[in-house]
């Protein structure tokens, strides 16, 4: 009977966190097995076993990194405001200040391979599931008019994050998030 090899959880985690490095680094097609087997200190081989291509290496490798930097569950404060403001926040850092904003500025023009797509709409979906529920709740409350398009309002508010940090390259803060939020509902105000 054949043995299986049970393959060290550390090293695939050492593996991803090279992957990431290397990826913001050199982006993903300068990216190179042989690089990040050397950096991690293992074999291309001990590469292989886990990951059958650099895409699946690569969307694990982010979808690790992002299920670890964003929270599941939408701030519940009992406003609007804030709670935008908090998911709104907890985005442009993420997005700025962290690897997974850099390994996702360098897979901005890698739409065309399926793996990597597919890993970058499960993490977007993920960051727009957070502020849907924040606009559900905002409704529920009075604070938001229910005709609203949601979707179109989940666009307006991640489309400025995404715009300043992954195209334009420049570091949000958190008055840049008070900013859009105010902004958009000053104009969902007046909407109504």
């Amino acid at each position: 009977m054949p043995t299986t090899r049970t393959l060290d959880p550390e090293l695939t985690e050492r593996i991803a966190a090279a992957t990431l490095e290397l990826l913001a680094e050199r982006g993903f097609r300068e990216l190179r097995l042989d690089d990040i087997a050397a950096q991690v200190g293992t074999s291309k081989q001990a590469v292989y076993r886990r990951f059958a291509t650099k895409s699946e290496l690569v969307a694990a490798a982010l979808r690790s990194l992002a299920a670890s930097a964003t929270s599941p569950n939408p701030p519940r404060t009992g406003s609007l405001r804030r709670d935008l403001v908090a998911v709104l926040g907890a985005s442009a850092r993420n997005l700025s200040r962290t690897a997974l904003g850099s390994a996702l500025r360098a897979l901005v023009g890698e739409v065309t391979d399926r793996v990597l797509a597919s890993a970058v709409a499960e993490i977007e979906e993920a960051r727009r599931s957070l502020v849907r529920a924040v606009l559900v709740a905002g409704r529920g409350r009075g604070e938001l008019g229910a005709g609203r398009d949601l979707e179109l309002d989940v666009d307006l508010l991640l489309g400025a994050i995404y715009l300043r940090t992954l195209v334009r390259r420049q570091p949000p803060d958190r008055r840049f998030a008070e900013s859009i939020v105010d902004t958009f509902l000053d104009g969902a105000r007046a909407a109504t």
